[in-house]
């Protein structure tokens, strides 16, 4: 068993090691590509906010952002995203950018879509206000040829008051409506039970589902620990038709990646990691000629 453990350990070594080196290739490739609005410090990393082009519409309360040039002659791999405030949503979207950006652990600095230094909302209140596209466009070096369009959407479950939830629900599904997609559902590992909002907007999912608004609906499970999380069992009680389970731990993503312990180093580059093929998994499946009818996966 002992040395089962040390071979399965090692394994995951020369994985981590195989994976850094392609993600190498990938940002040195990329790095010169890319613009950057603004370079903040955090635990000693830099975030390298993101420059991108204003692509919002008057009198539509969708804002649209992209980045790089676009690439019309290639097809749009896309997700919606949709969870509580505090789900881990922002930080799910920002740790799949990196990923195609190709930042490995090691490095001295992580990309981010958004200002992380000047939030003025606690952490009980949603970040994003109106439904937000984030365009990925291809940029040479990158792994997939093609572009990707993140859907970010307000939190389910916003302490500003009940009618600021019930806008916010109704913001997410008339989006859905009008741009039919894949859509994941972020929510916590450890959740044991669905709040009021997760119901009531589940309930509407299912409709959407059989009305073909919505293509497939996936569960992006956030600060996972282990690979039977207790929110499987909640979301089947509950009967959810979703058709993939994708594992995230993103502790990792802006934390000091220097003058920590040992433990802490190995405890954060595993993560890393596995998230990593988390998010490579999920890249591969919202490309626009994969199928949706496939059985549930836990990655």
């Amino acid at each position: 068993m002992f040395e089962k453990g040390i071979k399965e350990a090692f394994n995951r070594y020369i994985l981590g090691n195989l994976e850094n080196k392609k993600q190498d290739k990938i940002v040195n490739e990329i790095r010169p590509r890319v613009k950057v609005l603004e370079i903040q410090q955090r635990n000693g990393l830099e975030i390298h906010v993101l420059k991108m082009q204003d692509m919002n519409v008057e009198k539509e309360n969708i804002k649209r952002f992209q980045l790089g040039e676009s690439m019309n002659h290639l097809s749009n791999g896309k997700l919606i995203f949709v969870g509580e405030t505090g789900s881990g949503k922002t930080t799910l979207v920002n740790s799949i950018v990196n990923n195609l950006l190709g930042v490995k652990y090691s490095d001295n600095f992580r990309y981010s879509l958004f200002d992380l230094k000047n939030k003025t909302r606690s952490e009980s209140e949603s970040q994003t206000d109106a439904v937000t596209e984030y365009t990925i466009n291809y940029i040479d070096g990158m792994n997939r040829k093609c572009n990707f369009v993140f859907v970010d959407t307000p939190g389910l479950e916003d302490t500003r008051g009940v009618e600021v939830q019930k806008e916010n629900i109704q913001q997410i599904l008339k989006y859905i409506r009008e741009h039919p997609s894949k859509v994941g559902l972020v929510i916590q590992s450890s959740t044991c039970r669905l709040t009021a909002e997760q119901k009531s907007i589940l309930l509407d999912m299912k409709a959407l589902i059989e009305a073909g608004n919505i293509t497939s609906l996936i569960v992006l499970s956030t600060f996972a620990d282990s690979d039977s999380p207790s929110v499987i069992g909640v979301l089947d009680g509950f009967e959810i038709p979703y058709t993939h389970l994708f594992l995230f731990n993103n502790n990792a993503l802006y934390s000091r990646n220097q003058g920590i312990s040992a433990n802490d180093l190995l405890s954060f580059t595993m993560n890393w990691n596995a998230s990593n093929r988390s998010i490579e998994t999920l890249l591969d499946f919202l490309r626009p000629d994969v199928k949706t009818e496939a059985v549930k996966d836990s990655c």
